[in-house]
């Protein structure tokens, strides 16, 4: 990833999201949990990077998935594997994530072009 240009007010919006996140994955463990937490904090970080960011659509979703992989960082060594997936490290695990994580901001955005109107190349 290259050097990702970032507002103040991006940073303290991803900086509060990413606290509210980590608050909400500090209890006990649910995958529906997991996924709501991580694809809200997604779609947050892209209503920031429409709101905060002037850049191209390219270098807003590379400044998201820079947030959305401290926030794996976080979460992963929670997520509670049983014994037969021991080899599985959650380096591996994070980068599947941030594979999925990619194709979602696609998605949101795909999915919600009139949200992001008048800044068209948001991802």
């Amino acid at each position: 990833m290259s050097t990702v240009p970032a507002t103040s007010a991006f940073s303290s919006k991803l900086g509060e999201l990413l606290r509210n996140a980590k608050d909400q994955l500090s209890g006990q463990f649910s995958w529906s949990l997991f996924a709501h937490v991580v694809l809200t904090f997604i779609w947050g970080a892209m209503i920031a990077a429409k709101e905060e960011l002037t850049n191209s659509g390219a270098v807003k979703k590379e400044a998201v998935l820079k947030w959305v992989q401290s926030l794996l960082k976080y979460a992963v060594p929670r997520i509670p594997r049983p014994w037969w997936l021991f080899w599985m490290k959650n380096q591996s695990v994070i980068d599947v994530l941030m594979m999925v994580a990619s194709a979602a901001i696609e998605v949101f955005y795909t999915q919600s072009t009139e949200k992001f109107k008048g800044s068209p190349d948001v991802a």
